[in-house]
């Protein structure tokens, strides 16, 4: 009998980081089943970009044996600056590729897809709605929507932001930051001087966009945030969304309005943004939440995905520690994963603030205040 069977592991979520799970437990020879909400990989709209960071996510790749793949579909962010919507600079990062500040843009669908391919096919089930869980004498039961349950001696939550299993096992509400972004992508890559190094962030009064160039897609994505309230732009179709977002950047520096004018609506998204008080425990009985289903957070520190990769990674290194007789492994793993986590999700939440400063008083301490970084940062040797 495999280890994966005496542990009968199930991961609720076939996300960035259920699948990095299943990638490590099949490194580690424990075998697990998946179950995964959407219909198929394509079947919705998995967003554009990741920000992969060598200390954390795209270390994770290189223990995985999977980072040569990824490096091959994504960009180097080694130059990226922060400007004012005139134009001006704020503050400039660079970072060498061997340092543990270095960046790498990665499209999310690409990744999700190379993942999928290090996954024995025959655990994952498509099409399967967690609702919940419950307990049936000394093992669980997950229960689904639109069909039976299954009976998991473990099961690992990484079903996202409005995680079903974190209902059930924690029960606590989404913290709504009062941050709508409308996002979409060129149909062809615009020519841009700040685009060279692949890409930027524009900071204006309580708003700001973030684009970024894919190396291989032919396209540049965008991210337009800004202040509004949680359900005002639910209703808005793809112009109607580039519509808003355009006007709010119509006298903001270039290639803003190009990127804009060359945006078909069809690629315009919403998204509002959430992240949760962050929990002192992530290990329940036969429960253990991670990613974001432990700790959802803004995406202004681009550590969402990198977190997630890490707890999943030692998560499983975690359980061939459990499989082995080594009994407080998961209590390890979880002291570390929430302290880790922790700090991201408050410097995420901070950053979200900051960026995002309405007041005149506060946009010009802000700006000052990264400008001030800037000259004291250490500059790179030509």
């Amino acid at each position: 009998m495999a280890l994966g069977e005496r542990m009968n592991v199930v991961i609720v979520g076939a996300g960035i980081g259920g699948l990095t799970l299943a990638a490590a437990l099949h490194r580690e020879g424990i075998s697990a089943r998946i179950y995964e909400r959407d219909l198929g990989i394509t079947a919705r709209q998995q967003g554009y970009a990741l920000s992969l960071k060598e200390s954390t996510g795209l270390k994770v790749l290189r223990t995985l044996g999977l980072y040569e793949d990824i490096r091959a579909v994504g960009r180097p962010a080694i130059d990226f600056t922060f400007l004012t919507p005139e134009g001006k600079d704020i503050l400039h990062l660079r970072a060498d590729p061997s340092s543990p500040e270095y960046t790498l843009g990665v499209p999310r669908d690409r990744l999700r897809t190379r993942l999928l391919e290090a996954v024995p096919a025959e655990w994952l089930t498509w099409g399967a709605r967690c609702t919940g869980v419950s307990r049936r004498g000394s093992s669980w039961l997950v229960e689904f929507e639109d069909q039976e349950p299954v009976e998991a001696g473990l099961v690992v939550a990484a079903d996202g932001v409005r995680s079903a299993l974190r209902k059930v096992v924690v029960g606590d509400e989404l913290h709504y930051l009062g941050l709508q972004a409308v996002g979409g992508a060129t149909g062809s890559e615009v020519e841009h001087p700040l685009l060279a190094a692949g890409a930027f962030m524009t900071l204006g009064k309580g708003a700001s966009i973030f684009v970024q160039r894919f190396s291989d897609e032919g396209k540049t994505i965008w991210s337009f945030c800004a202040h509004a309230g949680e359900k005002a732009l639910d209703a808005l179709d793809g112009q109607a969304l580039k519509d808003w977002a355009r006007e709010r950047t119509q006298t903001w520096h270039e290639p803003i309005p190009t990127l804009m004018a060359s945006t078909s609506p069809s690629s315009v998204v919403v998204r509002g943004y959430y992240d949760r008080n962050p929990l002192r425990t992530h290990v329940h009985p036969g429960v253990v939440l991670m990613g974001d289903a432990a700790h959802p957070m803004s995406p202004f520190q681009g550590q969402g995905a990198n977190m997630a990769m890490v707890d999943a990674l030692e998560l499983a290194v975690a359980l061939r520690r459990l499989s082995h007789g080594e009994t407080g492994a998961l209590a390890e793993y979880e002291r570390a994963a929430v302290k880790r986590n922790r700090d991201a999700v408050m410097r995420s939440r901070m950053a979200a603030r900051l960026f995002h400063s309405r007041g005149a008083v506060s946009t010009t301490a802000r700006n000052m205040g990264l400008r001030l970084v800037d000259k004291f940062l250490p500059k790179p040797k030509p």
